[in-house]
């Protein structure tokens, strides 16, 4: 505190809170410690901070050699995602103290990171917000936010009134068709954990066939054909 002359905030104490009994892994990048935990039963809990630049660093140079003096080295790993709540939040749902067990409601969706803004957004149909609240309540009571016309449909119904001629589809195949094109070539990219070159206007990957063969799938029925061009 003294070296940056900056105060430190409650979160951050917070942050630098361990465990009674764990061992404690010093965190030179950050204020938030690693810490092992080991039960009775055998068991070890090993809690290290996300931050890349101090998670890296507390992995390589101190929990690796610890696993490395309990066993050979062999590696398993589970990932868990939380969606809808933040970081800080997610802290809060596990209780302590013998306090009783509160569930958490977590809701699937999506952070958005704009030019100016970030919006927050929850199902595929629902409307975008902006985030922090406060922000988007003082563009409201400012009348900065464009009007956002009522939709006379939900997304479900507006698909099958487009299919009809009804209305038109408020999410067009034009931008659709192309994001699920880019959505399926980082699943392939993942999948096989490289990276390639691909043409759009041939609609090949040309510089990997094991990917390109990927992307071919169940041809389409007779009379469909022309649908299934890229």
């Amino acid at each position: 505190e003294k070296s940056h002359r900056r105060r430190i905030t409650e979160n951050n104490w917070k942050q630098a809170m361990v465990i009674e009994g764990c061992k404690v892994l010093d965190n030179h990048n950050g204020t938030a410690p690693g810490l092992i935990a080991e039960a009775e039963s055998g068991t070890k809990v090993i809690l290290l901070p996300g931050p890349p630049d101090e998670l890296k660093p507390l992995f390589t140079e101190q929990v690796r050699p610890y696993l490395q003096s309990l066993q050979e080295e062999h590696f398993y790993s589970r990932m868990v995602k939380i969606c809808g709540t933040g970081e800080s939040a997610v802290a809060d749902v596990p209780t302590v103290a013998g306090q009783a067990y509160q569930a958490a409601k977590l809701n699937p969706g999506k952070i958005i990171y704009g030019r100016d803004f970030i919006f927050k957004g929850s199902s595929h149909s629902s409307p975008l917000h902006i985030i922090p609240e406060s922000l988007e309540k003082q563009m409201i009571a400012e009348h900065k936010l464009p009007e956002v016309p009522q939709s006379p449909s939900n997304h479900y119904e507006n698909f099958l009134k487009a299919c009809m001629g009804l209305e038109k589809t408020r999410s067009p195949f034009e931008v659709s068709g192309v994001l699920c094109q880019v959505m399926n070539l980082g699943v392939i990219a993942q999948r096989l954990n490289t990276t390639f070159k691909f043409d759009r206007l041939s609609g090949e990957i040309i510089d990997n066939p094991f990917a390109n063969a990927l992307l071919t799938g169940i041809p389409p029925r007779k009379g469909w054909e022309d649908y299934y061009e890229l």
